[in-house]
């Protein structure tokens, strides 16, 4: 037992691998189980430090020997260096805290240190981690967090306008799912007109919805779909009523699973829209009611319905004053944007959270979101327009006034706008722009603004009305703004 403790344990307890040790190799050491080292006395003065890497070093510098320890931390952090101290002179187990060191970036350094007292000597060691990777995956967390919750949002409100318009559309609309053809979602309307009393309508075959000759006519259909996209319409019988409807078919891909939109039109196109007609003013009422501003256009973009949210919306008192309007006197930009939206219902049936602008009956404008469907009454096509205010999201730019988002959006208008629409729409914007970097240049001065611009002041504030821009009200065109 003699000869093992000499093997281990040098003159005076001190280990045996220790007697050796030189203070350079010491601080070898300390510096590789650590990011930094200081040395302080008693009293809190730093005596020395040592420091793992060079960037590291050149964050603490030189200029820590000699101070206290607490003066180059932030205020919320002394307390934690007193008690740091106070337990390693007492000899009290050691416990790490976080402390933050100001720096010349501005930006807070943080360690995390552990301090033991070196013998009598009265001084304590405090051995610390570098915790700025850990604060910058940190942040980088919570920002990805922040976005994935913006996300989510942007999905549940672009699920809800897909939700409400799905329930008040007034024809049948049934989900088939592409393997079993059994139906995993209906609308209040498909549900009218093909469950029975006793019966449900989701999980059934939808192929049992129908007699037996229809039924295999929409499974040839399904199936043509299913190889080539699309399928032509069929006209099929119900099993129960014996309602002829004409049944369009459409595929989409939702999670790597194939499933079917129908959607069922009469087949004798106003007759049957006059038999709904307690159906059409129940629906008609519920559009009255939606919180968000709801428009029903027909072929030549004239408005035959719109909720009293779309008239506050624009400013205006009573429906009368709307219906048999063109919608495009108060929504998107001129000769643009409803080209491009009705362009996009035509080859899609349907467009969510399309940008634009809504124009007010007595001036100004607010940006928008459009969500539109088409769908087929008698032999014509209505369009649904469902509209909100634009939300802007945090961290995201000021969206500027041009129409013009991608160069794709640029080259799907060729052919539907001519070329002369599309250079006044942007030579608008450019007027529009000049004039409020002259305005803000100026501080606001129209009179050096029009200057900048090399107009008078009465056609600088006549192209400031036609813009809305500033409040002119009362203004005589002589005054100097």
């Amino acid at each position: 037992m003699e000869d093992q403790a000499s093997l281990h344990h040098g003159p005076g307890g001190t280990p045996e691998w220790a007697v050796d040790v030189t203070p350079d190799s010491a601080e070898k050491l300390i510096a590789s189980l650590s990011d930094i080292a200081i040395v302080v006395d008693g009293a809190g003065v730093i005596h020395d430090v040592v420091t793992s890497d060079i960037d590291l070093a050149r964050e603490v510098g030189q200029g820590w020997r000699g101070r206290a320890w607490i003066e180059v931390v932030t205020p919320e952090s002394r307390p934690k260096v007193e008690d740091l101290l106070g337990r390693a002179l007492k000899g009290s187990p050691a416990q790490s805290r976080e402390i933050n060191h100001p720096t010349d970036k501005g930006v807070d350094l943080p360690i995390r240190y552990s301090a033991v007292a070196l013998g009598r000597t009265g001084r304590v060691i405090a051995v610390g981690r570098d915790l700025r990777r850990l604060s910058a995956l940190q942040r980088k967390l919570v920002e990805t967090q922040d976005i994935l919750e913006r996300d989510y949002s942007r999905y549940r409100s672009a699920e809800t306008r897909y939700r409400m318009l799905f329930h008040v559309t007034t024809d049948p609309v049934l989900i088939v799912d592409g393997a079993t053809l059994r139906i995993t979602e209906a609308n209040p309307a498909a549900i009218q007109e093909l469950a029975p009393v006793t019966d449900r309508l989701v999980n059934r075959t939808v192929l049992s919805c129908f007699d037996y000759d229809s039924g295999q006519l929409l499974e040839s259909a399904l199936k043509t779909a299913r190889r080539t996209g699309t399928a032509p319409n069929i006209e099929a019988r119900l099993a129960t009523a014996g309602t002829v409807f004409t049944v369009s078919v459409s595929v989409f891909r939702q999670e790597q699973e194939v499933s079917f939109l129908l959607q069922l039109l009469p087949a004798r196109g106003a007759a049957a829209v006059a038999g709904a007609g307690g159906a059409t003013q129940d629906v008609v009422r519920i559009i009255e009611h939606l919180p968000v501003a709801f428009v029903v256009i027909d072929e030549d973009w004239r408005v035959t319905e719109a909720n009293q949210a779309f008239l506050e919306l624009v400013h205006l008192a009573s429906k009368e004053q709307i219906l048999g309007q063109a919608i495009s006197r108060w929504l998107g930009r001129p000769g643009v944007d409803m080209e491009l939206l009705m362009a996009r219902l035509r080859e899609s049936q349907s467009v969510r959270s399309f940008p634009t602008i809504l124009r007010g009956s007595f001036g100004g404008s607010e940006d928008i979101e459009v969500t539109a469907v088409s769908t087929l009454v008698g032999q014509s096509n209505i369009y649904g327009l469902l509209m909100h205010r634009a939300l802007l999201q945090p961290g995201a730019a000021v969206r500027e006034p041009n129409p013009y988002t991608s160069v794709d959006q640029v080259t799907e208008l060729v052919g539907r706008v001519s070329l002369k629409d599309m250079v006044r729409e942007s030579a608008d914007i450019i007027e529009k722009l000049c004039i409020e970097a002259a305005l803000k240049r100026s501080g606001d001065n129209r009179a050096s603004a029009a200057q900048m611009l090399g107009l008078s002041r009465q056609s600088f504030y006549a192209k400031m009305r036609r813009h809305g821009l500033g409040n002119l009200n009362g203004m005589d065109d002589d005054e100097d703004a």
